[in-house]
């Protein structure tokens, strides 16, 4: 069931409260309120509060069969603006909503005089594209919000203007616009021979039989290496280890949790609409793609040298985990709806655990004034348990989480997908799988060791005598600590409820794959194939 009517209108308040909370922050002038908190501060926090309660509206509409479309200024497609939401993009706005929501106070408390100047609006302009990616309904407002978000996270990538911040971000601006010019390429060419950017309308248009041979290759082969770039699957992955850790760990949080799942989402939402054949043909490619991920990402964070570069690294394993889903998905007559459901819950459970445990590792870097936490002889270096026992357990929490272990959310999607490859009997598949999950269980253990056992380090001044180390401030338990906990709970609720869980990835996987009902829902079946004429 299709709803365009006046509630529909509501789907653009997720591009515009940001863009409004984004311009409103430049534009009022910056004021202390309280303690810890300003009017730009502020301005995110209630922009953050509107767009979680929008995403819950939005998700208890689509769950009930309804999805909402949006003909911008009443101009239908093929040719006008339309905002599309069913079950599968509004699981991913409310999760994005409760993430922002999540980092917001944590900025609040952990960021400095310097950084935070900038980091609300910016944050603000980023959550509008992301807002809008899982919203578009055409591939030329798709890229539109794409370059919104690389340049807003190329700015804050940057945020604080370090000497390795400003190389981080030049290597991430350099590669994500290698692959904007690359998804430019692949609108022109779909422009070019069929006339639209509409999804709906491309879907039409690719099953007339007098299509030249190479416009469908060409097209699913542009995106993919396109969207497979900014997603940070292998080999295209390079970028993201190379400056996700120089950033600061508010942006570097924010970043995990979002910044490559709008490229998954594109692919998750493509490929089953327009390019069936192609993900089955293309099947064994991607399954590699995929398992060489897992290795690269697990290996890559095993040999970490720093906390954060370490689990940054392990972002391309569970980027591979949840590509795996979708190449398990064309293996019989098409698209199965049964590979698609364990992928979206275990990418739900990757934004919700990985921003969580993100946070946690800032923290233990601000705490501790760096990085550095492999154990040494003594069995640890940072020696924190003493006094921060809850950082202590939240960042176990999330590492038995990352790792598949119940209850907790990873477990539930990690052991549909296992059980999708020992069905397909992709078994060198379900090898690497299994091996990368032990992995990332003793790599997030080594640098909890590391980070909390022993005795606390000395900080050297640079006059030279060692100092005492430096702390954070007194707002450190409650900002920072508890939306660490809230995204623990939600995975801890995820796994427990995994039933439920369950229910909204199948009709979210339902939605990728019935193609007919997206076209109807988008506009007239009719009105698309006669414009197809």
């Amino acid at each position: 069931m299709t709803d365009s009517s006046n509630l529909a209108n509501l789907l653009a308040l997720f591009a515009i409260i940001p863009l409004c909370a984004a311009g409103g922050s430049l534009l009022i002038p910056r004021f202390q309120l309280l303690p810890r908190l300003h009017t730009h501060s502020l301005a995110a926090l209630l922009a953050g509060i509107v767009n979680l309660i929008l995403a819950l509206w939005l998700m208890a509409r689509t769950v009930q069969g309804t999805n909402l479309v949006l003909h911008v200024g009443g101009h239908h497609g093929p040719f006008g603006i339309v905002l599309v939401a069913d079950v599968f993009s509004a699981l991913l706005l409310l999760l994005t909503a409760v993430i922002y929501l999540g980092t917001v106070p944590f900025a609040i408390d952990v960021l400095d005089q310097r950084d935070r100047m900038g980091f609300y609006p910016l944050s603000l302009f980023l959550l509008m594209g992301v807002n809008g990616t899982f919203l578009a309904g055409d591939l030329f407002n798709l890229y539109v919000f794409f370059e919104i978000l690389v340049i807003t996270s190329f700015v804050l990538v940057t945020l604080g203007g370090q000497r390795d911040q400003i190389r981080g971000g030049l290597r991430f601006v350099v590669l994500n616009l290698l692959g904007s010019m690359v998804f430019l390429g692949a609108v022109a060419v779909a422009y070019g021979t069929l006339g639209t950017l509409n999804f709906a309308h491309i879907a039409v248009l690719l099953r007339q039989p007098n299509l030249p041979a190479w416009l469908v290759p060409m097209m699913a082969g542009l995106l993919f290496v396109a969207f497979a770039g900014k997603s940070a699957l292998f080999p295209l992955h390079f970028w993201l280890p190379c400056s996700y850790h120089t950033t600061h760990p508010v942006v570097n949080a924010l970043f995990g949790g979002l910044l490559t799942k709008v490229g998954l989402y594109s692919l998750f939402r493509l490929f089953p609409l327009l390019f069936p054949e192609q993900l089955a043909a293309w099947q064994p490619a991607f399954l590699a793609l995929a398992g060489a991920s897992m290795v690269v990402g697990t290996l890559g964070g095993l040999s970490g040298d720093t906390l954060r570069r370490a689990l940054s690294f392990q972002i391309v394993s569970h980027i591979g985990f949840i590509f795996a889903g979708l190449a398990l998905a064309g293996t019989r007559n098409g698209v199965l709806a049964v590979g698609l459901a364990p992928a979206i819950l275990y990418l739900a459970h990757h934004m919700v655990v990985k921003t969580a445990v993100l946070m946690a590792g800032g923290a233990i870097e601000l705490e501790l004034q760096t990085g550095r936490v492999v154990p040494g002889p003594d069995g640890g270096t940072g020696g924190l348990l003493a006094h921060r026992q809850w950082l202590a357990i939240w960042f176990f929490l999330t590492a038995l989480s990352l790792a598949g272990i119940p209850p907790f959310s990873g477990f539930t999607g990690k052991l549909g997908l296992l059980l999708l490859m020992i069905s397909m009997e992709q078994w060198l598949l379900l090898a690497v799988a299994v091996l990368s999950s032990f992995v990332t269980l003793y790599m997030i253990m080594r640098l909890w060791q590391g980070a909390f056992w022993g005795a606390p380090p000395p900080v050297r001044n640079t006059d030279g005598p060692a100092a005492a180390p430096t702390r954070l401030g007194p707002g450190f338990g409650m900002l920072t600590l508890t939306p660490i906990a809230v995204l623990v709970g939600c995975s801890l609720l995820m796994g427990v409820f995994g039933e439920s869980a369950w229910s909204v990835a199948n009709q979210a996987a339902a939605t990728l794959t019935d193609v007919e009902a997206y076209i109807d829902s988008v506009a007239l079946a009719g009105h698309l194939a006669d414009a197809s004429h």
